[in-house]
């Protein structure tokens, strides 16, 4: 389906043309806002930076402002979108500068919950199953090219990952700081990844961090994890530097 975009500045740049066809039935509104939107984010008809203005997403779509902001709650969970008090909700930029910073301390604080997780290990049975299976699951959807299921995967992984370290401080900190790096590199991946190598390396990276848990070596693991974080932000440089745009930002 067509949509007709009138741009006008770049804080309120969703000024779309409404007709019947764009209506949502009054079945799961929320989810279908949110896929509606993601579609959106996605196709690169809303980019990086962008604001979106829930009120003329409801006009639009034919719906209550209550199940637009439901979905960018969704969205916002999902990192595709950041929701700023007092500003907005804007889909989701970060340029190299910021994602290098985020990197650092991503590194410091999943070194910490894999080495939580290998001290666990030690002292009682702890299933190691659903981040490998999360992580061949990453691997298929890589090899078929399907980079939308690979973002799914990746964040499932990591999230059961903190999960297994026990520590709710740590998961939270590392969920604000590192779920918006996975939406923002999908998004700028789109039309600019012509090969899924890069992702094929990346699904064996989160395996060896899972083998290396599996022999119970804190150290090995952490080793691990430093070749993935170095080998993903790797990956996000070179997509970025192909952007031009929030590259230096």
């Amino acid at each position: 389906m067509d949509y007709t975009w009138l741009v006008e500045s770049k804080p309120d740049k969703i000024l779309m043309e409404t007709s019947s066809e764009t209506q949502i039935k009054p079945i799961g509104l929320a989810h279908q806002v949110r896929d509606w939107i993601q579609n959106q984010i996605l196709s690169t008809a809303l980019r990086p930076g962008d604001r979106i203005v829930e009120q003329k997403i409801a006009k639009h779509l034919g719906v209550g402002q209550n199940a637009v902001r439901e979905a960018l709650i969704q969205l916002a969970h999902l990192g595709f979108v950041q929701r700023i008090p007092n500003k907005g909700t804007y889909v989701t930029r970060i340029g190299l500068l910021e994602a290098k910073k985020i990197f650092e301390v991503r590194g410091v604080l999943e070194t910490l919950a894999v080495n939580l997780i290998a001290k666990r290990r030690r002292s009682e049975r702890l299933e190691l199953s659903s981040i490998e299976t999360l992580a061949r699951g990453m691997l298929e959807a890589a090899t078929a090219g399907d980079l939308p299921t690979y973002h799914k995967y990746d964040i499932q992984y990591h999230r059961a990952l903190w999960k297994l370290a026990d520590n709710e401080f740590l998961s939270q900190h590392l969920e604000q700081l590192v779920i918006p790096l996975f939406a923002s590199f999908l998004v700028i991946s789109i039309g600019r990844v012509t090969s899924g190598q890069m992702f094929i390396e990346g699904a064996k990276g989160h395996l060896d961090v899972v083998e290396a848990l599996k022999n119970g070596s804190g150290e090995q693991a952490a080793e691990a994890l430093q070749r993935l974080l170095d080998l993903t932000f790797e990956q996000r440089r070179l997509v970025l530097s192909k952007d031009g745009g929030p590259a230096s930002t």
